[in-house]
């Protein structure tokens, strides 16, 4: 990248926007604990299969919810694009649904019973989602704060791949207990 005379480089540059954004204060999110979730000792294959069936539905219902906002042009990422290059922040008022929906999946995990030997990844999963939401708030600050924008983008990042990693593992526990 050019700036002015000088040449930045992509890995200089994003090392400037991380440090602009160690500090700045995003929105609130919740830390959870194991002491959170609800956790069940039984960890009969009848157990693990209700679990992984309510699983199933919470992330059926919310890939159907995010390929209707893909289709039509309104994940979140392609919200904070469009007003971006519009500097309207009314745009932004989309994400709106989309916050609301991964606050109440976090709510729905939480709820679930969780056998305990899962306990430890539906911790990890309900987290990231929790991660998602507060970034998914802070990015609707991109136009009138573009610091917390930019730590909020640095944050959805993150969140999305801690989310990966989480239904990862998944897969991966699942295979092994042969569900």
């Amino acid at each position: 990248k050019r700036t002015g005379n000088a040449e930045i480089s992509d890995s200089d540059a994003k090392a400037i926007a991380e440090r602009l954004t160690q500090d700045v204060k995003l929105p609130p999110k919740t830390e959870y604990k194991l002491s959170d979730l609800n956790i069940s000792k039984d960890n009969s294959s009848a157990a693990l299969g209700a679990y992984k069936s309510a699983l199933t539905i919470l992330a059926n219902e919310l890939t159907a919810a995010n390929k209707k906002d893909v289709a039509a042009g309104e994940d979140a990422l392609s919200v904070v694009t469009m007003a971006s290059e519009t500097q309207n922040s009314s745009v932004l008022e989309k994400l709106n649904p989309i916050i609301a929906r991964h606050q109440t999946l976090a709510k729905n995990l939480l709820s679930i019973k969780t056998p305990s030997t899962a306990s430890e990844m539906h911790l990890h999963l309900t987290q990231s989602i929790e991660d998602l939401r507060a970034a998914m708030t802070g990015l609707q600050k991109i136009i009138t704060d573009p610091i917390v924008g930019l730590a909020a983008i640095t944050g959805y990042q993150k969140g999305a791949v801690d989310l990966y990693a989480a239904v990862d593992e998944y897969v991966k526990f699942f295979d092994t207990v042969n569900q």
